[in-house]
């Protein structure tokens, strides 16, 4: 699963900015939760692995701190999208 924002941000968000990425994503997933019992995509479980792959010690805003690490938005999504791949890759193959 890709997020599309991902790859327009503009297209779904007012400027394309990292944090209107982050925001979407997240509303979307909170919708998805409702509707679903999957929690492989789901933002919450990206963050508790992100937290612990780069030792945040916050894991309930972990994608945040991407946003600390890169100052370009592009930058910061681009590796946003690495990292939710690299996430969903290990969970779709059984390895949580």
């Amino acid at each position: 699963m890709e997020y599309r924002p991902l790859q327009r941000p503009k297209v779904y968000t007012m400027n394309g900015t990292f944090e209107e990425v982050v925001a979407w994503i997240e509303g979307y997933t909170m919708n998805a939760r409702k509707n679903s019992h999957d929690a492989r995509f789901q933002l919450y479980d990206f963050n508790r692995w992100l937290a612990t792959k780069r030792n945040y010690s916050d894991h309930i805003v972990a994608s945040h701190h991407l946003r600390e690490a890169y100052v370009d938005d592009h930058e910061a999504l681009a590796a946003f999208a690495s990292l939710f791949r690299e996430f969903v890759s290990e969970h779709e193959d059984g390895n949580e």
